[in-house]
């Protein structure tokens, strides 16, 4: 197996489990690990936005990639979010996920000020040259600079620049998929759940799942399953059952990440708590999230 080809299937971007104080819940990560893995996810990538990896000191990142990783035991590729506003920084955080057992790394352009297509482009040729770990873009919605098709064609040569992945419309994963995808040499990773069954019908071989990889590990190898199997109709059904969760889980709270952390204290994952300032979900709203998870037998 090549390394890329470890990144075919599903990804988990997992969460970070805090305590009440805002400090990592060291036992709870080890449990969610466990509770991804044990769902059928093939891939952990850590530090990403779901993990809101941008309210953490790099101590705390240190950390949060040492535990995942001894979780882990080496049961599963682990991608390491690296994102930051400058290239040193970003340089800084790759060598700490290399010295930790990062298999790969993924990181936003930075951010701080708007950028050219020729300053991300040498920017992850920068990262790529001098990094060490192989490295994967990311077209998040949460940032203002996006690679377009023909920088990433461009940088898809670089043997180090090994993969993207595109949070966005399905126009511009069709864009995507049509410059890159098809390549042996490159892994295109569709990162929005609500185009987790299209990105399959479209020849995508690689998916990471933030509230769902989270919240319902196995619903998604089930439709991950289902459509490899050619059981095209079940996976429609079950695609379809999961978005209608997501549409009514994601309006508690003011953010998803909140209610599915609500969601996963509810199945003795981890506590609720969001880095502050973001309020966590209330008594009143967890008892909304669980009557609803009951109600799709998630519970």
């Amino acid at each position: 197996m090549s390394d890329l080809t470890k990144l075919h299937g599903i990804t988990t971007a997992l969460a970070t489990p805090l305590t009440e104080a805002g400090q990592v819940d060291e036992p709870a990560v080890a449990r969610l690990v466990d509770f991804v893995l044990g769902g059928g996810i093939n891939n952990l990538f850590v530090l990403g936005a779901a993990g809101e990896y941008a309210t953490f000191s790099r101590p705390v990142r240190r950390r949060v990639i040492e535990l995942v990783a001894e979780a882990n035991g080496g049961r599963a590729p682990l991608i390491v979010g690296v994102s930051d506003n400058s290239t040193s920084l970003v340089l800084d955080h790759i060598a700490d996920a290399g010295e930790r057992g990062a298999d790969f790394v993924l990181c936003t352009p930075p951010n701080f000020y708007p950028l050219t297509q020729d300053e991300m482009k040498d920017f992850y040729l920068r990262v790529s040259e001098e990094g060490g770990v192989p490295v994967i873009a990311y077209n998040c919605p949460l940032s203002s600079n996006h690679l377009e098709p023909t920088t990433v064609v461009d940088l898809a040569d670089h043997p180090q620049f090994v993969g993207l992945k595109e949070t966005s419309t399905q126009t511009n994963l069709e864009q995507m998929f049509i410059a890159v995808g098809e390549r042996d040499d490159f892994v295109l990773m569709s990162g929005w759940e609500y185009l987790y069954l299209p990105a399959l019908a479209m020849g995508i071989r690689a998916v990471i799942m933030g509230g769902p990889g989270n919240l319902i590990p196995r619903w998604c190898r089930q439709i991950w399953d289902e459509f490899g199997q050619g059981r095209h109709e079940e996976a429609r059904t079950s695609f379809l059952r999961m978005l209608k969760l997501l549409e009514q889980l994601y309006q508690i709270g003011t953010t998803p990440m909140a209610a599915v952390k609500a969601g996963m204290e509810l199945m003795g994952i981890c506590q609720r708590h969001m880095s502050h300032p973001v309020r966590s979900i209330t008594d009143d709203e967890k008892d909304r999230i669980e009557s609803l998870l009951e109600s799709f037998e998630v519970l």
